[in-house]
C-alpha cells in the first residue's frame, strides 16, 4: 500500500507559527469550506473534535482535511496540492493564492510507494522556490534559489553524468 501526504500549509503570520501547535478554530473551519471551493464537502468528523496532522495525511482520495488556527490554515487534498505542480496557473490554484495574498503558502507531497515528492513555496502570491521528482524520472521541477534549509545538503552533493548524488554525510549533520 504505501503512504501518500499531500498538505498546503498557509500562514498569514511569523515563520514558524504552525510549529507553535495553535488551537484549532472549528468555526473557521466551517468558513474555509466555503471560502476555498469545498462546499460540496460535509465533515465526517465533529468540527470540534480534534484531530492531528497524521489524521490527514494518509487518507481516503474522496476526503480533504483543513485545519484552521488564527492567521493560518492546513488543507489536505490531493488534487490541490499536485495542481500546483501540474497545473500552477488553473483556477484553484489562482483562487488560492488570491485568498491568501499576503501568506506564505507552502506545499508538500511524498508518496512512498514511488519515491514521489516535491515542495513548492509561494510569498505573497509568487513562487520562490518548487522542487520535486520521484525515483523513475528524477528531477521534474527545479525552480528559484536554494532554501536556507536545502544549503547544506545541496552543498556537499555531487553531480555525475547529469544526475545529482547527495553524500551521506550531509544528511547526518
Amino acid at each position: 500500500m504505501g503512504l501518500k501526504m499531500f498538505c498546503v500549509f498557509i500562514n498569514e503570520l511569523e515563520p514558524g507559527y504552525l510549529g507553535t501547535f495553535p488551537a484549532h478554530d472549528p468555526e473557521k473551519a466551517k468558513e474555509m469550506l466555503e471560502k476555498l471551493g469545498y462546499s460540496e464537502y460535509s465533515a465526517l468528523k465533529s468540527f470540534s473534535q480534534t484531530t492531528t496532522l497524521s489524521d490527514g495525511i494518509d487518507w481516503l482520495k474522496e476526503s480533504i482535511f483543513i485545519g484552521a488556527y488564527p492567521g493560518a490554515t492546513v488543507i489536505c487534498d490531493e488534487d490541490l496540492a499536485l495542481d500546483f505542480f501540474r497545473q500552477p496557473h488553473n483556477e484553484r490554484v489562482k483562487h488560492i493564492l488570491a485568498t491568501f495574498p499576503n501568506a506564505t503558502i507552502v506545499v508538500a507531497f511524498s508518496i512512498s510507494t514511488c519515491s514521489g515528492w516535491g515542495y513548492a513555496v509561494y510569498e505573497e502570491g509568487k513562487l520562490v522556490r518548487m522542487s520535486s521528482g520521484d525515483g523513475d524520472t528524477g528531477i521534474t521541477h527545479d525552480f528559484g534559489s536554494l532554501l536556507p534549509e536545502e544549503l547544506p545538503h545541496f552543498k556537499s552533493s555531487v553531480v555525475r553524468d547529469g544526475m545529482r548524488y547527495f553524500l551521506w554525510d550531509s544528511f547526518t549533520q
